[in-house]
């Protein structure tokens, strides 16, 4: 049998900062957390801030190499005012946890700051013992993660590339099961500017030939705008399928390079997922 139950958060104003942390309580036949997932919503909507949130599980029965770190409901570039409001989920990301009844997880919401707090609905769908769907997305993902990670976001504008903060391969892991970068515009939009960009990987502990040519691409391009108002579109973010053995304690890093140039400020975020 499947539950489903939900916290509430509020996020930081601040960029790269944890909100004020919130606690979930299971039911007694809880057994195994089987997906966690997000709506992710702008109290007040504001011109030039943009959207790219994450569920930060801080701790809870079965957590390990806590704080892990997914994916919340949909991404979202800043616009132009006038703006109009934009989709914001529910998305699910599957996750393989072991519980235990009335097992208390505790959650926090982080992302990029804004001048009106943003509004979080964490949803988690556990079961007494059921195993996972085979009829739900995994989103790229090549197996159920225990682990996901997201090291800090970072603003590109120019065609250099740049690194990303590297992240941290989780001290149990074995396999990585899933790599990808989110981007989001979260400045005010120019006229006649697409977004678009690539991420070259890097890895210091691959157990495979990992390098060279693991050129993927970024989640979250954006065709240039035309007149007064500029939207920009809400995306599901998607892993890129790779694979791969890993070293506890290593890292991976994205490289992103963008196409063209952009005048005000960016969000690149690199996720990873692993068992």
């Amino acid at each position: 049998m499947l539950y489903c139950d939900n916290v509430t958060l509020t996020g930081s104003t601040t960029t790269n900062t944890d909100g004020t942390s919130a606690t979930l309580t299971l039911n007694s036949f809880a057994k195994r957390l089987l997906y966690i997932g997000a709506i992710n919503v702008d109290a007040t909507l504001t011109a030039a801030e943009g959207r790219q949130s994450v569920i930060a599980l801080l701790g809870g029965p079965g957590v390990d190499n806590a704080p892990l770190r997914i994916p919340a409901g949909l991404f979202v570039g800043a616009g132009l005012a006038p703006e109009d409001s934009a989709n914001s989920g529910p998305v699910f990301y599957p996750i393989d946890i072991p519980s235990s009844p009335n097992a208390v997880y505790t959650f926090a919401h982080r992302g990029l700051g804004s001048t009106v707090a943003e509004l979080m609905n964490v949803f988690v769908i556990y079961s007494d013992g059921e195993g996972h769907g085979a009829n739900w997305s995994m989103h790229g993902l090549r197996a159920v993660p225990k682990y996901y990670q997201s090291p800090d976001s970072t603003s590109i504008t120019a065609t250099t590339e740049t690194a990303l903060t590297a992240i941290t391969v989780p001290g149990n892991a074995r396999e990585c099961v899933g790599l990808g970068v989110a981007s989001v515009t979260n400045g005010v939009k120019t006229t006649a500017e697409e977004f678009s960009a690539r991420v070259r990987w890097t890895a210091t502990g691959s157990r495979v030939a990992f390098e060279p040519a693991q050129i993927w691409p970024v989640e979250g391009a954006l065709s240039a705008g035309l007149g007064a108002i500029i939207d920009s579109t809400p995306y599901i973010f998607q892993f890129s399928p790779l694979r791969f053995g890993v070293v506890p304690n290593s890292t991976i890093t994205g490289n992103v390079t963008l196409r063209t140039a952009v005048t005000n400020a960016t969000a690149f975020r690199a996720f990873a997922a692993f068992i």
